[in-house]
């Protein structure tokens, strides 16, 4: 075998170490080419855990047992001010309130006696037809409030809301609601498809609309509503009205 000339011993190395450069160089890329698959695998479950996620987990912490109710109206009956929230049980920001700020101004102003918060349902995101999620949702909230748990059911469905007009509030999911809300289902059944409260709850709807609500949430404080602004806004606005009966 003839022996290698220092050229060709050269040109060998320099080949070797090209060759294990290209390795290199080609691991490097698959090894980048499995991480970014894997970010992309981590977010894909973190959408999917988001999207998929239950949404009847996030609620208030009001105790209500511990305030005074009576029907649709929670605190102090003699409470200096009064606080009308206009809300539809679909309406996202309706749900933000219910969720975040709800409890703040329970604890606030309506625990000590301040405000008694009066809610009223102006179901309009379906439309004027009765037979919808937001009408149904308000009619179910009342036959909750035959069983003495009307705000229970309140924050409940405000936690379930889905999809405008997705069937969130189809009649079985209102008595599933019932169902974790502690309510006797039979008597709720029998309520909702008696349509009991359709009248009472169409009746609602039109007098907010008259008293000029057109969005919801809207507030009123010891007066006529007006959109809600941010609750800094409304908690102002409370300040003011209590300032002015000397509280």
């Amino acid at each position: 075998m003839a022996k290698q000339t220092r050229a060709q011993i050269q040109q060998s190395r320099r080949s070797a170490r090209q060759q294990a450069a290209h390795r290199a160089q080609t691991r490097r890329k698959q090894l980048q080419f499995l991480a970014s698959a894997v970010v992309a695998a981590i977010v894909i479950v973190v959408i999917l855990v988001v999207v998929n996620r239950p949404t009847g987990t996030k609620t208030t912490s009001v105790d209500y047992t511990s305030i005074p109710t009576d029907g649709q109206t929670l605190g102090d009956p003699n409470a200096p001010v009064t606080v009308t929230e206009y809300a539809d049980y679909q309406c996202p920001f309706c749900k933000q309130f219910a969720t975040e700020q709800e409890s703040k101004l329970v604890d606030d102003y309506v625990k000590t006696g301040k405000v008694k918060l009066v809610f009223h349902d102006f179901p309009f995101l379906g439309g004027q037809n009765n037979d919808n999620d937001s009408f149904r949702a308000a009619e179910a909230s009342r036959c909750a409030l035959d069983q003495g748990k009307f705000w229970q059911y309140h924050d409940a469905l405000f936690a379930r809301q889905g999809k405008e007009n997705s069937g969130a509030f189809s009649q079985d999911k209102l008595v599933g609601i019932a169902k974790d809300v502690g309510l006797d289902t039979t008597t709720f059944t029998q309520c909702m498809d008696s349509n009991k409260y359709e009248q009472a709850v169409a009746q609602s709807r039109d007098e907010a609309a008259k008293a000029g609500v057109s969005s919801t949430p809207s507030f009123g404080v010891n007066g006529a509503p007006s959109a809600y602004q941010g609750y800094d806004v409304l908690t102002k606005q409370i300040d003011i009205a209590l300032q002015q009966q000397g509280k």
